[in-house]
């Protein structure tokens, strides 16, 4: 069965900053195409089997997950920073052994990947970067990107991609 993925034209948003907390790997497009290097997969995994948000200290909704993707090298094909985890409150004290990434204030396009995961939110993906590489009015910032994924409605994310 062929996820349905649902990309309406995206919806520019302003969002104020925050933090998240989580795991961390540093990967890039083309190590998540191939199997034996992917590391976004193992972070969900790991994400998941310690109990997901609700066991991240100072987590401001125990039902919602993020992936932030930050410190681009470059752009969509160089490396970057993933980061699965919660928004939280206030940063856990040292020795938590979790990662912190910010995601600052700033403009974003919003896209909804729907349909069964994780073949549509690839989908999604796949798609924003054909949005980006037409004459889109937007250029991406590559800042911080972050997917919002909701416990209580498994088939639906939300990615919000920075623009200029």
């Amino acid at each position: 069965m062929v996820a349905a993925v649902s990309l309406p034209s995206p919806v520019l948003t302003g969002h104020k900053g925050f933090r998240v907390v989580g795991r961390a790997a540093r990967t890039s497009g083309a190590a998540e195409a191939g199997l034996s290097g992917a590391k976004i997969g193992t972070l969900w995994s790991e994400h998941r089997a310690q109990g997901g948000s609700a066991s991240i200290p100072h987590a401001m909704d125990p039902a919602v997950s993020i992936a932030v993707y930050a410190g681009y090298e470059s752009d969509h094909l160089g490396k970057y920073t993933v980061l699965v985890g919660s928004p939280v409150l206030a940063v856990p004290a040292g020795g938590s052994g979790m990662d912190t990434l910010e995601v600052p204030d700033g403009s974003f396009l919003l896209f909804t990947a729907s349909g069964s995961m994780p073949v549509a939110l690839v989908e999604t993906w796949q798609r924003i970067g054909d949005y980006f590489d037409r004459d889109a009015p937007y250029e991406r910032a590559y800042t911080a990107d972050f997917e919002v994924h909701h416990a209580d409605d498994p088939e639906r994310v939300d990615v919000y991609v920075a623009v200029r």
